[in-house]
Parts: structure tokens; C-alpha cells; sequence
């Protein structure tokens, strides 16, 4: 019975952390597996104050745009399998800025989801919802 228990509690994960700015926020929920893989790190983008999906959104790794990764469908879901180390995510989409979070210090056998919550980004539209 006891075993079971210390099971169940070694598979819940371990809510990090929210982070909010003005325009947007993140939550950080980390898992750790028994298995040797490589840190894996999935969640999802969503608009502000809610559970819709951004459209067209993109995750980057360490603000390096050679590893930019689209969100696989249209939920927004997204999936990235990194080296272990610490590791910084931004998520954006179109007409939503690039939300950047804090850095995640990842270990073989970490499994981490973050969802972002973007804010559309109206800055560069006029009165007329044109282009400035």
C-alpha cells in the first residue's frame, strides 16, 4: 500500500511556477520520470484568459531562431525534446508578441509542460484595424 502511494505521488508533477507580465503569462508544471531520455517540453499557446488556441503559433529555444518549432495542430500543442541544461522558451503567434519565460534547468529524465497565454498585439494597428 505504501508503495503505491510513493508511486502516485513520484508521478504527480511539481507545479513550478506562474509567471505574469502585462501582456501575457506562463505556468511551469515539471515531471520526472524513472526513464533515461532526453528532457522533454510540451504544452500549449493559448490566448490571454482563455483555452483558444493561437493560431500559426511558433516556440523558440534560447531565442535562437534556428530552432524555432510550430505548434503541431490546432490546439496549439506543442512538443520539443532539448539537451539537458537550462533553457529559456518564447511563444508567439500571429499578431501576438513573443512571451519569454524565465530559465528552466532541465535533467535527463525531466518532462516539463508550459503553457503560454499570449495577449494579441494591436500595437501596429490604427483606428481602422489597418497597418501602421
Amino acid at each position: 500500500m505504501i508503495f503505491i502511494l510513493l508511486l502516485v505521488v513520484a508521478c504527480l508533477g511539481t507545479k513550478l511556477n506562474t509567471y505574469q507580465q502585462k501582456s501575457s503569462y506562463y505556468e511551469i508544471i515539471k515531471h520526472k520520470s524513472l526513464k533515461q531520455n532526453k528532457p522533454v517540453v510540451y504544452g500549449y499557446v493559448y490566448e490571454y484568459g482563455t483555452k483558444h488556441s493561437v493560431p500559426a503559433s511558433r516556440i523558440l529555444v534560447d531565442g535562437i531562431y534556428d530552432k524555432v518549432f510550430k505548434a503541431n495542430n490546432n490546439f496549439g500543442m506543442y512538443k520539443i525534446i532539448v539537451e539537458p541544461g537550462k533553457h529559456y522558451f518564447a511563444a508567439g503567434g500571429l499578431s501576438y508578441s513573443f512571451f519569454e519565460s524565465k530559465k528552466v534547468h532541465l535533467k535527463i529524465g525531466d518532462s516539463v509542460r508550459i503553457n503560454f497565454y499570449l495577449k494579441a498585439d494591436t500595437s501596429r494597428l490604427d483606428r481602422n484595424n489597418k497597418f501602421n
